[in-house]
């Protein structure tokens, strides 16, 4: 009696497990049967839309991309929270959709909410989905903090489930990154290959899913100078591009919002009238108490730089 128990709860368990092993999607991520791909919303995190991609593609996916009603209805049903980024971005210019892997397509579907997109002030490209508003979609700016959903594709039964090698946890950062509690950024110092701007910012996308640093205070400067700069002396490039205009040169973000009132030039920079010295580098010296000096230089010159996520 007592070896027919032991043998019942074993099949029981066996059972289980193996009923568990062939789910088509992890604990916490639900299966649309449509689509044939796991979706989760992230209702713990608060992130920009770069970060929040990259946090997906630590899981193995990507941000949920809806081309489709049965989606997006899916995706508002999964939803408890207000706003949340999803993986399409839109050109106001083309009225076009750009989607994850930089390609641009006409609309198949759309489910703007009345007068969106308005891209205001020219700074809103990437795209909401608004529980509220019955899964309708808003144009944000991409540097704003939302909610996000991801999507990978469900395991096949009997198909092994991989685990990504790199994945972030809530108030920290992947192995080789240095968190800044400041803005709660994830910093990487690339002082392998020196790069010019656009290169520099393209490698921190491409291979991060971020962008290269921006410096809003003296404090992250600060930071920058005695937590992630190793060498006696270095340069880096930062996030920050000077845009003409009549009557001076206000320095813009990478995403084209305006700098605030830190920026500490070295003498005579920024040099007006100097077209083509468009880009902004940061001087680090590891001499006690000096601080960071700024210049703006040709985009085409190369120097180490710091990712951003």
């Amino acid at each position: 009696m007592f070896v027919s128990v032991i043998v019942t709860i074993f099949f029981f368990i066996t059972a289980n497990v193996a009923e568990e092993s062939d789910a088509p999607c992890p604990a916490t991520w639900t299966l649309n049967e449509m689509s044939k791909t796991c979706v989760k919303p992230y209702n713990d995190r608060r992130v920009t839309w770069k970060k929040a991609r990259y946090i997906c593609q630590s899981e193995g996916g990507h941000l949920v991309v809806i081309q489709n009603s049965q989606m997006n209805d899916f995706v508002q049903g999964l939803l408890s929270l207000k706003r949340y980024w999803i993986g399409s971005r839109y050109n106001s210019t083309t009225k076009m959709m750009r989607y994850l892997d930089g390609e641009e397509m006409t609309l198949i579907f759309e489910a703007w909410a009345p007068r969106q997109p308005n891209n205001y002030r020219g700074k809103q490209e990437c795209i909401e989905i608004i529980r509220k508003r019955e899964g309708l979609w808003n144009d944000r700016p991409c540097k704003r903090r939302n909610h996000f959903v991801c999507e990978k594709p469900a395991v096949e039964k009997n198909q092994k489930d991989v685990t990504p090698t790199v994945r972030t946890t809530v108030g920290k950062c992947d192995p080789g990154w240095v968190h800044y509690e400041g803005d709660d950024s994830c910093l990487l110092y690339k002082n392998d290959t020196r790069r010019s701007y656009n290169a520099a910012n393209r490698d921190c996308m491409d291979s991060y899913g971020g962008s290269l640093v921006i410096i809003h205070d003296e404090k992250k400067d600060s930071f920058i100078k005695d937590h992630i700069i190793v060498n006696e002396l270095d340069t880096i490039w930062t996030g920050l591009k000077r845009k003409y205009h009549e009557g001076g040169f206000p320095l813009l973000y990478a995403d084209g919002e305006k700098l605030g009132d830190y920026h500490p030039w070295a003498n005579e920079n920024p040099i007006p009238g100097n077209h083509g010295y468009d880009c902004v580098m940061v001087m680090y010296d590891q001499v006690p108490d000096s601080m960071p000096i700024w210049y703006t230089d040709p985009c085409s010159h190369t120097y180490f730089y710091i990712c951003e996520l």
